[in-house]
């Protein structure tokens, strides 16, 4: 049996955080012209707004490795110092890193969304509510591809109508403790 992903634009519809909002629409701007964008074209005047909660990992595919190329002064705040330039198995604890780590190959190796709400750093042993998404970047001059990914940890109010309403259209799996909506970028129709 085949299983059958949502749409990005079905993950559209569940996206509540300001911050998420704008660097997905800033990547499906590249998505509904038919490709990804790649770290060259990520313009920091467009996601203005993310900054401080945005991370971009580089991939090394024959290493296996991400490097994080940027990262906000929100997400550096939880690790408590800047991750900038780590390794992501450099910058946390091996169990947080392996599970980041999966989850951010199969985004690349997919060409795959995958959207995340609930508890944002839990794992991380904090219980900060939020949105987390991460979005595949095509390769570039300098790189195999990576993530572009947001954090969102301010603790908005979730709208349960939304998550209620997506959750007959998206393939909704329990990760930990995230709400976990998955998408395969290349099954947009």
């Amino acid at each position: 049996m085949t299983e059958t992903l949502p749409s990005v634009t079905e993950i559209s519809g569940a996206v509540q955080s300001p911050a998420v909002r704008v660097v997905f629409d800033f990547w499906m701007s590249f998505w509904t012209k038919g490709r990804l964008p790649s770290f060259d074209e990520v313009e920091p005047a467009e996601i203005k707004e993310a900054l401080p909660y945005l991370w971009v990992l580089k991939y090394e595919q024959a290493a296996d490795r991400f490097t994080y190329r940027i990262v906000g002064e929100e997400v550096n705040r939880f690790y408590r110092r800047n991750i900038s330039g780590q390794q992501i198995d450099v910058a946390m604890p091996p169990d947080l890193a392996a599970t980041f780590k999966g989850r951010a190959r199969r985004v690349v190796q997919n060409r795959q969304a995958l959207y995340l709400v609930g508890k944002i750093y839990h794992l991380a042993g904090y219980d900060a509510f939020g949105e987390r998404i991460y979005l595949p970047l095509a390769p570039s001059r300098n790189d195999d591809g990576g993530v572009i990914g947001v954090t969102d940890a301010r603790g908005h109010v979730i709208d349960e109508r939304v998550l209620q309403e997506t959750a007959g259209k998206i393939t909704a799996i329990r990760d930990g403790a995230y709400q976990v909506y998955d998408a395969a970028a290349r099954n947009e129709g």
